[in-house]
């Protein structure tokens, strides 16, 4: 088959997607403007080895060696690009796990682009490199098992050369998501795995240390704005790159856990997510071990401890939120219990009724709001 002929036949078995997309898409443009993501990450775009190894200098170095020359309008079209490859990896999942039931992907899909704290947010946000945590756990939940060791070494590395946080955001749930692939031979491989955990904290220890300035700062940020050309205005992380990030960290934590609409709004973003993803979980009637509660849980806890951290509360929650997702995502693939289940013979059951009545019911709740949840503080 010819590449026009593949493109058809693509076109006419996604095209209920592809639509649902365009609307997306048309509706975050039009009322969903982007807030200080790039502000916060176009720093980043400027930081390269040249001088040294240096912190979060990753993706510099790939624009300084491939001679692109930075700006926010290349920037935006590139995160841009970005999202939507989250957002063609996500459906691939869905379409996966409900292979069966168009009814169920609609439901979900449409769950995901409303919820405020899910793909939302990583618009507003748009720039910043979480989003690329989240991509390479759904390339890891759409592998075969086969390479899931590779995909692990490789991304895990990857991820925490662009960014050291990763360890606490979504490197947890590509762990998992190993995990759960190899269920079947990971009492062999526990001692390994487990090895891995360890090297990985001391990367992230040695990057976070080793990872300051070895130049005078000066020097350091004359060499950033020869880069900005366009002289565009961003943030400059000057205790990050000079070590002195205590201070930093200690207003984060008392000005997070003092914000009281953070909590209201982020404790209510998480537990939505976890309602809303139980319901789809009790379609395959898959029972969570205690084992897997505090799996989850742990993960859970790992990506809210960036609160401590940063001072962008809403954007650890919306992390938080989606890596729930993901790890959710990642149970239903792994699960053997895959059967062809009607639409009819899921809402038998009372109390599967009742659940859709309220997720329908939130739906037009979610649909009004935009920025609730999902801003940074």
């Amino acid at each position: 088959m010819d590449v026009i002929g593949k493109l058809k036949v693509f076109f006419s078995k996604n095209i209920e997607i592809i639509i649902i997309s365009l609307i997306f898409y048309w509706y975050i443009n039009r009322f969903l403007p982007f807030n200080k993501g790039i502000e916060y990450s176009y720093f980043y775009y400027l930081i390269d080895y040249k001088n040294g190894f240096i912190k979060r200098g990753f993706i510099g170095e790939i624009f300084r060696l491939l001679d692109i020359t930075i700006t926010s309008y290349k920037i935006i079209a590139i995160n841009k690009i970005i999202f939507f490859i989250l957002w063609f990896l996500i459906i691939q999942i869905i379409k996966k796990i409900f292979f069966f039931n168009k009814s169920l992907i609609y439901l979900l899909v449409t769950f995901i682009l409303l919820n405020p704290a899910l793909l939302k947010n990583y618009w507003i946000d748009l720039g910043r490199f979480d989003i690329l945590g989240a991509i390479a756990t759904c390339i890891i939940i759409l592998s075969s098992k086969k390479y899931s060791s590779l995909l692990l070494f490789f991304f895990t590395i990857i991820l925490l050369l662009i960014h050291e946080g990763q360890l606490f955001l979504f490197i947890p749930s590509i762990l998992f998501t190993w995990y759960l692939k190899n269920k079947d031979s990971f009492s062999k491989n526990k001692i390994y795995f487990l090895m891995y955990i360890f090297f990985l904290v001391m990367c992230t220890a040695i990057i976070s240390i080793y990872g300051n300035i070895k130049i005078p700062f000066h020097d350091f940020k004359n060499s950033i704005e020869e880069r900005n050309i366009e002289k565009y205005k961003y943030y400059f992380y000057t205790n990050l790159f000079t070590g002195n990030t205590i201070l930093d960290i200690k207003n984060s934590i008392i000005f997070n856990l003092t914000h009281f609409r953070l909590w209201v709004y982020g404790t209510a973003s998480i537990l939505y997510t976890v309602y809303v993803m139980s319901f789809f979980l009790s379609i395959y009637k898959i029972r969570l071990s205690q084992n897997m509660y505090a799996l989850l849980t742990i993960i859970g806890l790992m990506n809210l401890s960036m609160i401590l951290l940063g001072l962008d509360g809403y954007r650890w929650i919306s992390n938080t939120s989606f890596a729930f997702l993901l790890n959710i995502f990642s149970i239903l693939v792994t699960s053997e219990n895959k059967t062809e289940v009607s639409t009819r013979e899921i809402f038998k059951e009372e109390r599967n009724k009742s659940r859709l009545v309220f997720i329908l019911l939130s739906f037009f709740i979610l649909s009004q709001i935009s920025y609730i949840g999902i801003t940074s503080v």
